[in-house]
């Protein structure tokens, strides 16, 4: 079973008290990160790193693909061993690629505050803020947590894709849906 890091903002019922639209952006910035090898990081690095906005990760691999192309060229190395080597650094891209995310969103203001184990990350975040309400989140969080499965459910219903900007939580937390997109 999938294992996720949960990333959201440190104190949540702190700020969570101000209103229904605060609560909104702060359900918002909940991010799970599935740990693990990452598929999509091997077989396209530089473009999942500026996706997940890994822009310090991308000036080290950016820096690693010139040295490996320098020095391949200057100790006149076969093809070959320069394509084993920029395979490495993909291939290490891909092992560490959910740390180097968990870090980020760390760095930027989002630290870990659970780790859920679930089938997909829908039901990861489900866990996630079944737990975070139970703990005693202010009734604005409820209210936001709830409006914010309602869009993803309603997205999810209308076919819309998952690999948007946003990903897309599935979840009913009332009978109803609405979309605010």
């Amino acid at each position: 079973m999938p294992i996720f890091a949960v990333h959201a903002p440190p104190t949540p019922g702190a700020t969570i008290e101000v209103a229904g639209q605060a609560a909104d952006r702060l359900a918002d910035r909940v991010a799970l990160v599935r740990e693990g090898f990452s598929k999509p990081a091997l077989l396209f690095g530089p473009l999942w790193l500026v996706r997940h906005g890994l822009w310090r990760a991308l000036i080290v691999w950016l820096l690693a693909m010139l040295a490996i192309g320098v020095g391949a060229a200057l100790l006149r190395l076969p093809p070959g061993a320069a394509l084993a080597l920029l395979a490495l650094v993909n291939l290490w891209l891909g092992v560490e690629g959910a740390g180097l995310r968990s870090a980020a969103l760390t760095r930027g203001g989002r630290p870990l505050v659970d780790v859920v184990a679930s089938e997909d990350e829908a039901a990861g975040e489900r866990i996630f803020f079944a737990r975070w309400l139970a703990a005693g989140a202010a009734p604005a969080a409820r209210a936001a947590a709830g409006r914010r499965y309602e869009r993803r459910h309603h997205r999810l219903r209308l076919g819309q894709s998952a690999l948007g900007a946003e990903s897309v939580r599935a979840g009913r937390a009332r009978g109803r849906s609405r979309c605010r997109h």
